[in-house]
């Protein structure tokens, strides 16, 4: 077995013992835009070769988040992912966070505390379609599958999950100061399951979602995601008897990347900064405790949200104003293996609801690793 079957059976066998998990990583901060654009591209250029070699990189992520003002958010969180593209149209993507608090205490009784003891494994596979109906629209297909275990039986969910992708990126003329980088429609379904609760609950998900990238001015990225949604429920997935939701959630990002300093020729000093806000959701239904799925909420820009949801909340008409700065020291080992350390803080309002204020500082920081083969 040669070094790159070992290594990927290794993080394979692993993961796959957690199923896995997909999110914005830290280290990725300001650079998100540019580097998901980077992938798809390489993806779409290996359709053209006529000889293919598999490729791919696993990593693994520590971020600590401190306090927010009075919420009480203090959090450990690490995560280990595998991004393997293992045949010229296909690609597989695992990864596995746990999240725990660092602080002793009472959750029943502290109602600004957050509790985020929970494990999330996450996977799909993608496969890049080599061209849809002879146009310059590039296809994606992706089928995957989810659970959130919070350690009690009765809260665990599990999902899957099919979505389509068409991309016409390829249509928008570019310019020096601006370029699209992704303008797709996405259709997609997934069903969630509460499977060890009595009685059983289920959840049908149908989405039309609109996926946008632009590059605007020369180091500055811009991301639009507009997701169009409607659920069916039953059983413990019903809020307040609710059968049904229909909802619109938006996000829209701001990122800025800059090398401010290059101590020798392996390591350098990066600063990078992103801001906008996370799903602002619409809708006119308003039923206590409802939230929508984790296809909404795990587009947020980062891990944690505001810490409390008051009981006569929901995140109906709700949204995450934020910025982001970051400072990212890079050490480039060999040409395979990097690592990262980042210090950053988050400033964003701590409310639930549709008014915007208890803005906090929240600071964060971390370590990451990443190995190419």
């Amino acid at each position: 077995m040669n070094k790159r079957s070992l290594i990927f059976s290794l993080i394979l066998s692993s993961v796959l013992c957690n199923k896995a998990f997909a999110e914005l990583k830290s280290t990725e901060i300001g650079n998100n835009i540019e580097n998901s654009y980077k992938k798809r591209i390489k993806q779409e250029e290996n359709l053209l070769q006529e000889s293919f070699t598999p490729y791919g990189e696993v990593g693994t992520i520590f971020t600590i988040y401190g306090n927010s003002g009075k919420y009480k958010t203090a959090t450990s969180h690490p995560m280990l992912y595998l991004d393997y593209n293992f045949a010229p149209q296909w690609s597989l993507f695992f990864e596995w966070n746990r999240l725990s608090n660092i602080y002793s205490g009472d959750y029943e009784k502290d109602s600004n505390k957050s509790n985020h003891d929970f494990s999330v494994p996450k996977g799909h596979f993608e496969y890049v379609h080599k061209n849809f109906f002879n146009t310059k629209a590039v296809w994606r297909t992706q089928v995957g599958a989810r659970q959130t275990n919070f350690f009690k039986s009765s809260d665990d969910k599990y999902w899957t999950w099919i979505s389509s992708s068409l991309d016409f990126y390829k249509y928008f003329p570019r310019t020096e100061n601006f370029e699209v980088l992704q303008f797709a429609i996405q259709p997609l379904y997934f069903y969630g399951s509460y499977v060890k609760s009595s009685p059983n609950g289920h959840m049908n998900h149908a989405a039309l979602n609109l996926l946008t990238q632009f590059k605007i001015y020369e180091d500055f990225k811009f991301q639009f995601n507009g997701y169009l949604s409607k659920e069916w429920y039953n059983g413990d997935f019903k809020v307040d008897k609710k059968e049904e939701m229909n909802y619109f959630a938006i996000v829209s990002w701001l990122e800025y990347s800059k090398n401010i300093y290059q101590f020798n020729e392996k390591t350098n000093l990066q600063f990078n900064f992103a801001t906008g806000f996370d799903p602002y959701i619409f809708t006119n239904n308003s039923e206590k405790g409802w939230k929508p799925t984790f296809w909404i909420i795990d587009h947020g820009y980062g891990w944690l949200w505001p810490a409390k949801l008051d009981n006569d909340k929901s995140y109906a008409n709700m949204f995450n104003a934020f910025a982001l700065p970051q400072l990212k020291l890079t050490y480039n080992h060999s040409q395979d293996l990097s690592m990262d350390l980042f210090v950053q803080v988050k400033y964003s309002n701590q409310v639930w609801g549709s008014s915007q204020k208890d803005w906090k500082l929240q600071p964060q920081g971390g370590i990451g690793v990443t190995y190419k083969f």
